[in-house]
């Protein structure tokens, strides 16, 4: 819930109430501060796929709430203009539909059509009526036009892989990456290449290896829709991570936290594979199927 109305919140100060910096528009507008759009982007990750979860435990008042909220939200995310962000929510919606356990797979797949078709309409919608989703779409076909090949991440990537190359152990140090390249940049736009250049490959093994530990722990939680959820918002951060720099954002952090904690707070139960009987000696022994406690002593 809390994060959830902190994307709520998010999406509409941090976008729709900001005030617009005089002489800044369209793509170069940042949101408030130093938050960027791709952060801004990546903070209502929470809200959009919590929102199936929440809805489905809610009273009447407050599902009516979280649903009007969801389409401010994904307006909010479109209008930031953040390709990784738009892309990595919707690999997350993908993870969500296919992880989630209450309907049979086929429908599961078909239903991920239908979203991807939504999805897809939403953006056409807003850039056609001139709403929302120019910005976006503007930032998609110069991605398409121009590649990776005259933007910088590419290079970023390159330069972070040689640099962990070189020092495979150790790395070039936390934070030093930047620093170690042939001009200064604030940071490496891939977390993965980030810990292997900068912490080598201890670094980046303690690293891939606590996402694993993190997406183990979001899917033991019980409710089908939370575990789904959970599972959605992972894979939307990690996506993210791949493309912008989230390793050293707090939402990135919180939203792991929030996937750890469904598996710890609300684990599925475990089912015993046999029933078992404490004896007079505290010992747990087999009750055989079909037998009552007393009608095994009468035979003894």
């Amino acid at each position: 819930m809390a994060l959830f109305i902190g994307s709520v919140l998010g999406a509409v100060g941090g976008f729709f109430l900001a005030p617009e910096p005089e002489g800044v528009t369209g793509l170069e507008r940042a949101a408030i501060g130093d938050v960027g759009a791709n952060h801004l982007a990546k903070a209502v990750f929470s809200g959009l796929l919590l929102a199936p979860w929440l809805i489905s435990r809610s009273g009447r008042l407050l599902k009516i709430a979280a649903a009007l909220a969801v389409p401010v939200m994904l307006v909010a995310l479109v209008l930031t203009g953040s390709r990784s962000g738009y892309i990595a929510f919707f690999v997350g919606v993908l993870a969500l539909v296919l992880a989630y356990r209450g309907m049979p797979v086929y429908r599961r797949i078909v239903l991920a059509g239908g979203v991807t078709a939504a999805l897809v309409a939403f953006v056409l919608i807003g850039m056609v009526t001139g709403l929302w989703a120019a910005g976006l779409y503007e930032r998609i076909e110069q991605l398409f036009e121009e590649g990776l090949r005259t933007g910088n991440r590419l290079w970023y990537w390159m330069e972070g892989l040689r640099m962990g190359s070189e020092h495979p152990l150790v790395g070039v140090g936390a934070g030093n990456s930047p620093y170690q390249m042939a001009i200064f940049i604030n940071a490496m736009h891939n977390d993965l290449v980030t810990h292997f250049s900068e912490l080598g490959v201890p670094g980046l093994l303690l690293y891939v290896g606590f996402l694993l530990g993190v997406l183990r722990l979001a899917s033991r939680t019980a409710d089908h829709w939370l575990r789904a959820g959970l599972i959605g918002l992972f894979a939307s951060a990690v996506v993210a991570s791949l493309a912008n720099p989230s390793v050293y954002v707090k939402t990135f952090w919180m939203q792991m936290a929030a996937c750890m904690l469904g598996g710890l707070i609300a684990p599925a139960p475990r089912t015993a594979t046999q029933p078992q009987a404490r004896s007079a000696a505290g010992g747990l022994l087999p009750v055989q199927p079909n037998m009552s406690p007393t009608a095994s002593h009468a035979r003894m």
